[in-house]
């Protein structure tokens, strides 16, 4: 067949890569600016079933998907939320666990863009490997060594997205020890005070010296109540909850060599060429989408990272998240142009292949009083949100047509203080 020996004749030639926040928003010397970017969206879930490896290669980041149950010794029959506007700052969430009031404080900075993020279908909070509206700009970043944030949509412009921010960075950027600043004024919201810089940078520097070359141990790495489980109980009158974030890291096998792609883009088009003469050329077609979609899941898989491969058209297909949505890009496709994504896929997934590092991801998890000391009011950003969103969930779960009426409530909620504009682009020194 003619169209299979061209699409192979081009594949061999080339098939992989050959190898507004205001200006005065920094950390550090670190400089951060926002362009337009979208906002994150992704439904995989990592707290429970298999592991998505090539997600978190592809995205990293930090994601909270868990949801809390009770403590053994608390037998709930029922459970309600509101939101009352007319009570302080920190005392707006109203709980009732068995028709009893329960004190929940959580400030509205932290409380209305945790209970969206709860309500939400999406479950990744940020990540450092986004992207940007404009492409080109995209491309020019990445090219000087830049990172793209990109937020879930709740945590867009809001503190607890800065927190976020700093959150990903906090075991690789030398400047964890300190706050963003806004004219070198520190960013912080109720609750929240200057960070004590040299004990910070005691704990950094302590926390380096138990992890060496934590740099070259990982290709990338994801915070998440993986392995975790938020509980809750109620002492006295107060609701706690419990649990911890926990770090995986995660390893991609080395890009082999030349003369292996070559090899493996071969055996690849001959086997997918065998099957294709036994079909006419309407189910070719047809046979030809659904093996790339089904590809492409398996690469979401095992290899995740888009950045490697060169095809205009498989990067777009790829940046599709659901089935729907990449067979209606297909439909348009050419027989020659599904051949050639479905052989560059399927040669990635027999030579590339994404794992957990275990024993690096029980290590760092464990150290979780090491993490918090780097910047503590980072981390207990984090664990706020692992927890109430959590405990949101349950509640969400538990009685559905109340969590209606507390959601209404918070969507009626003024937009909390510090307004913040996430930055977007971010060049670390």
């Amino acid at each position: 067949m003619n169209i299979i020996k061209r699409t192979l004749a081009t594949l061999l030639c080339a098939v992989f890569v050959s190898a507004s926040v205001p200006a005065q928003l920094a950390l550090g010397p670190q400089g951060l600016s926002t362009v337009p970017a979208p906002t994150l969206k992704y439904r995989k879930r990592v707290s429970i079933g298999a592991v998505n490896w090539g997600l978190i290669m592809r995205v990293g980041g930090v994601s909270f998907d868990s949801v809390a149950k009770p403590a053994d010794n608390l037998r709930v029959t029922s459970v309600a939320l509101n939101y009352v506007p007319g009570y302080r700052d920190g005392e707006r969430l109203s709980v009732a666990i068995n028709n009893q009031p329960v004190l929940a404080p959580i400030y509205d900075w932290q409380l209305i863009p945790i209970a969206k993020f709860a309500d939400s279908e999406f479950y990744s909070c940020f990540t450092l490997f986004g992207d940007l509206e404009d492409k080109q700009q995209q491309r020019e970043l990445l090219a000087r060594g830049g990172y793209v944030p990109n937020y879930h949509g709740s945590f867009k412009d809001t503190l607890m997205g800065l927190r976020l921010f700093q959150l990903d960075n906090l075991i690789i950027n030398p400047y964890s020890w300190d706050l963003v600043k806004n004219g070198g004024v520190y960013v912080l919201g109720a609750g929240e005070s200057a960070p004590n810089i040299r004990q910070n940078q005691r704990a950094q520097d302590n926390f380096l010296r138990l992890n060496p070359n934590l740099d070259d141990a990982f290709d990338s790495y994801l915070i998440s109540d993986r392995r975790r489980q938020a509980v809750f109980h109620i002492e006295g009158s107060t609701l706690i909850i419990q649990g911890e974030p926990s770090y995986t890291f995660v390893r991609r096998t080395i890009m082999p060599s030349e003369a292996k792609r070559r090899e493996t883009i071969l055996e690849v088009g001959m086997e997918v060429q065998a099957q294709l003469e036994r079909l006419n050329q309407r189910e070719q077609l047809v046979w030809l989408s659904n093996q790339v979609i089904t590809e492409a899941e398996n690469y979401d898989q095992s290899v995740g990272d888009i950045e490697i491969i060169k095809k205009p058209e498989l990067r777009k297909l790829l940046s599709i998240e659901d089935r729907a949505g990449r067979r209606a890009v297909l439909t348009s496709e050419s027989a020659q142009s599904l051949l050639a994504q479905l052989v560059v896929l399927r040669t990635l997934v027999r030579l590339l292949k994404a794992w957990e590092i275990p024993a690096l991801s029980e290590k760092i998890s464990s150290q979780t009083p090491a993490l918090r000391a780097i910047n503590p009011t980072v981390w207990d950003a984090g664990v706020i949100i692992l927890r109430y969103a959590a405990f949101f969930r349950y509640c969400k779960q538990r009685n559905p047509a109340q969590w209606r009426v507390f959601m209404s409530q918070i969507e009626r909620a003024p937009a909390p203080q510090p307004f913040v504009t996430t930055p977007t682009k971010f060049v670390p020194q």
